[in-house]
């Protein structure tokens, strides 16, 4: 992936990150005629050791990064603070299927958890290849942890700012509805005077 967002026709090996990901491609459907969509496996993550092609495309020799962990209670216990702040964003997020919530919680491994959260909730690329760099799972968990909850404190402020939005407008209504009724109401009586509504 590219560090910039910038549209360039040309990147040299410092524009790109040096910690990735390899993975199968496990289907492939063009979807414009210069645009593919992709379904791939994750393999595990790798280091770039050295370029050993920039044209027509890069090549590079890798280290493939082997994430030891051992499980603690403390890991556990990141786990199962990670799966109850990860159940609530679900909850409030449109986005994100019921299911998803489900799977995170039958993970066992520690590793697998902080990256499949951190590839659903919305973040930013910087933020998902801080983690991404990140090799120590306990580190991990607990930045993945700090990412969900910053991302459930926006999901929060939102539903509560919708819910007042609506309250808003309900009570607006409702108070139009009334003064629809009470104008009725002296229209029926005979009482035409527009300064009683």
């Amino acid at each position: 992936a590219s560090r910039s967002s910038e549209s360039k026709s040309e990147y040299l090996p410092e524009d790109l990150f040096n910690i990735g990901t390899s993975a199968i491609i496990l289907k492939m459907a063009k979807v414009e005629e210069d645009k593919a969509q992709l379904l791939l496996q994750g393999l595990g993550r790798f280091k770039i050791s050295e370029y050993t092609q920039q044209q027509p495309y890069f090549k590079a020799k890798v280290d493939h990064l082997t994430v030891a962990w051992e499980k603690d209670k403390e890991i556990e216990a990141l786990m199962a603070n990670l799966v109850n702040l990860y159940q609530r964003v679900v909850q409030l997020s449109s986005g994100l299927p019921p299911e998803i919530a489900a799977m995170a919680k039958t993970l066992d491994e520690p590793d697998t958890l902080a990256d499949m959260v951190t590839s659903t909730i919305n973040s930013t690329t910087a933020d998902k290849q801080s983690i991404l760099e990140t090799i120590d799972v306990r580190e991990r968990l607990k930045k993945v942890t700090k990412m969900v909850n910053y991302q459930l404190e926006i999901l929060e402020i939102g539903n509560k700012i919708q819910s007042q939005v609506k309250g808003d407008m309900d009570k607006q209504q409702r108070e139009y509805y009334l003064r629809q009724q009470l104008k009725a109401i002296h229209e029926e009586l005979g009482d035409t005077d527009d300064s009683r509504v």
